[in-house]
């Protein structure tokens, strides 16, 4: 990573990413949300009755396999938006009740493959996470995503080699609670380069963070909070992994940064600037992790087992090792 004495001065103010910045009243639904064209479905079906027959695994099936021709297409487009448009899209969607979890996983593998190579989550090797509350509450052991808590503002894997795309398939939702809120940090950043420039300096300079769950120690690593990576412009941001890292390294954080961390949440926390959405069974999203930030609100979960809320998690990453780091 790079200190900010050598990054450009302008890029103060122009953060150097294909995402166009936007606020969260003015990012009309077409730009985000992409309906599911029937040639594509009729693909994706027929892919269904070949897991239906064969008894598959998601992760055992190889995308040069199937004849998608449609899809490829649709995915170029999701491609597109992530890396040149507002930075995720929803695909809308799957009916869940036509087609059983294992088939919509095995489905949301092989389009994310259209997307980049998949890459690992976690030191075991999983690259399918299931996102499920297991009754934990979140702890240096314990992850956010594994619980039904609220997460704040983050991108993924801030404390290592971050995906620049992940995406999450929505089988079940909760029973109350549990929106979306995507937030542009390109957007961020300019609020930031206008109104206290020398904060958004400090964001330039490495943080010490710490990796929570996964069986992880106290090792610590050192990023900024705006940096660069494979040569592209890369925003890493979590608050809490960043206090745990400075816990984990037995350091104090430093006033300057304590400052431009406050800051940066004052922005991403003030009304209008970030998106608000509800995902639905069914449906498939990808964000780009580089450029946008995303929050989760608290959730009260159904009884029943099978009513409970799932969500299932992949990073995709087309530069750099395609397995875990």
């Amino acid at each position: 990573m790079f200190k900010f004495d050598s990054v450009p001065a302008e890029k103060l103010h122009g953060f150097a990413s294909g995402v166009k910045g936007w606020e969260g009243g003015t990012l009309p639904s077409e730009t985000w949300l992409v309906p599911l064209p029937h040639d594509v479905r009729q693909e994706l079906e027929r892919v269904a009755e070949n897991v239906r027959v064969s008894s598959a695994q998601p992760t055992t099936l190889l995308l040069d396999d199937f004849d998608l021709p449609r899809s490829r297409i649709l995915m170029r487009d999701i491609r597109e938006r992530l890396d040149h448009g507002v930075g995720f899209a929803v695909l809308d969607r799957l009916s869940v009740n036509e087609f059983g979890k294992t088939e919509l996983k095995s489905i949301y593998w092989l389009l994310s493959q259209m997307i980049g190579p998949v890459v690992e989550q976690s030191p075991d090797g999983t690259v399918l996470h299931d996102v499920r509350d297991t009754g934990k509450k979140m702890s240096e052991r314990v992850r956010g995503d594994l619980t039904n808590q609220e997460l704040n503002w983050h991108t993924d894997n801030g404390f290592s080699t971050p995906p620049k795309y992940f995406g999450l398939a929505v089988l079940r939702t909760a029973k109350q609670g549990g929106e979306s809120k995507a937030v542009n940090l390109v957007t961020a950043h300019e609020y930031l380069a206008r109104g206290s420039p020398d904060l958004l300096r400090r964001l330039y300079d490495p943080f010490y963070w710490r990796r929570i769950g996964d069986g992880g120690d106290e090792t610590t690593s050192q990023y900024p909070v705006f940096g660069e990576l494979y040569r592209q412009f890369v925003c890493r941001v979590n608050r809490r992994v960043i206090e745990a890292g400075y816990v984990a390294a037995g350091r104090t954080l430093d006033a300057a940064g304590r400052d431009a961390l406050n800051a940066l949440y004052e922005v991403l926390d003030q009304p209008g600037i970030a998106f608000s959405y509800r995902l639905e069974p069914g449906q498939m999203q990808w964000m780009n992790n580089y450029a946008l930030a995303h929050h989760r609100t608290t959730f009260v979960d159904w009884e029943e087992e099978d009513r409970r809320r799932h969500l299932v998690r992949i990073y995709m990453r087309d530069a750099g090792s395609h397995y875990g780091d």
